[in-house]
């Protein structure tokens, strides 16, 4: 497992040297599409939608924002450019695009193909070779739209042209190897750009020459144990804790007053159904090994499962109590602490599925519930 360690590994370092040369770069096309846009770094690391940084192994790549556009790359070179939200900047605000309908255009398909054709060749891409390979499509949107409320359906209904245009070469919007622009005709605004595929872009690949110097010696497999449970401190507490006690916790339950009134949670607050009882040393050894190992976990992934976690451990020393959850359907483990540092991430231990398992058991050999979880995910 430890040969995914060149895969995870990321420093502070590397991820400001990437983050400026997007930002330079991000600047430079603002300036060249006429977007009146400015991109700044954040005077802070941030990791969310609109600014982030690839690994390393993938080149170099992420999203970096200005106030109104976020600017994606990938292997070194643009990829898509899009603004933010921008059905709701519009004068008259809208919500939608339906709300658009009517409004009077400053483009037709034609005159937005030639203003799509002239921001693309302004990012020194070669319409004329690009056209060689695909054919350019043009759309405008409009005619019928099916409209919801509420989730029921209400059909189809004719409304006028809505003044957003589609200038697409290839698959359109949908499809990774095509090339597209999209402008809001009552201000021939760019809303949107994709550059997918091989196309002809005569501009060089953003690269870092000194990435080994950035990213530093390689860091032992403790290193992103503590990362994922939420630093040194929060590592430290889980392998020596003074105390360890345990609670198994009632199932996840929809709560329909709140349900009916949408308001706050729509689920019951989980509660105690068993404990909380303290663990002896040797129990606390079968939870540790696994919740601290690199080997339980599987890294890089990402899980949609709505987590139940069936069981709660609080490990205690001096002043400090960290809770470990568990949920054992999807394998998530979820882990709170009162340390002033950013909250760890939900990790997934489905390599140490049955270890954990046993634990538990051990420790709770009577309860029905405990007693009918399987060893293996398979089975």
């Amino acid at each position: 497992m430890t040969n995914l360690i060149p895969f995870l590994h990321i420093t502070a370092k590397y991820y400001a040297a990437a983050m400026q040369l997007m930002v330079n770069e991000a600047n430079v096309t603002a300036k060249q599409l006429e977007l009146n846009e400015t991109v700044t770094v954040p005077t802070v690391a941030v990791t969310n939608a609109m600014w982030s940084v690839d690994h390393p192994s993938l080149g170099m790549g992420g999203d970096v924002s200005s106030s109104n556009y976020t600017f994606s790359f990938h292997e070194g070179k643009l990829r898509s450019i899009s603004k933010t939200d921008w059905i709701t900047k519009v004068s008259p605000p809208a919500k939608t695009v339906v709300d658009l309908a009517g409004r009077p255009s400053l483009l037709d398909t034609n005159s937005a193909y030639q203003l799509a054709t002239q921001r693309l060749a302004a990012l020194s891409v070669d319409v004329a070779s690009l056209e060689k390979r695909l054919s350019p499509k043009k759309n405008q949107l409009g005619e019928k739209h099916r409209l919801a409320v509420s989730g029921t359906a209400l059909g189809s209904r004719e409304i006028g042209p809505i003044p957003v245009y589609l200038v697409a070469w290839g698959g359109g919007r949908e499809s990774r190897d095509s090339v597209f622009v999209q402008f809001l005709g009552t201000t021939k605004e760019m809303v949107t750009l994709g550059m997918g595929g091989n196309f002809a872009l005569n501009r060089p690949p953003l690269v870092l020459t000194n990435v080994e110097e950035l990213l530093g010696p390689m860091p032992p497999p403790q290193f992103f144990v503590e990362e994922l449970v939420g630093g040194k401190e929060v590592y430290a507490i889980l392998e020596n804790p003074e105390e360890v006690e345990i609670a198994l916790l009632s199932k996840l339950e929809m709560d329909t007053n709140r349900l009916s009134t949408l308001c706050g949670s729509l689920f019951k607050p989980k509660v105690d159904r068993v404990g909380p009882i303290k663990l002896k040393p040797e129990a606390v050894k079968a939870f540790t090994d696994s919740l601290l190992s690199f080997d339980s976990y599987l890294w890089g992934i990402s899980n949609d499962c709505m987590s139940d976690f069936g069981a709660r451990l609080k490990f205690k020393r001096g002043t400090n109590t960290v809770e470990v959850l568990l949920c054992y359907e999807c394998d998530m483990v979820e882990i709170k602490h009162g340390f002033d540092i950013p909250g760890p991430q939900p990790g997934h231990f489905d390599n140490a599925h049955g270890k954990l398992v046993k634990a538990i058991q051990d420790v709770f050999p009577q309860d029905q519930i405990i007693r009918d979880l399987k060893p293996s995910k398979e089975q």
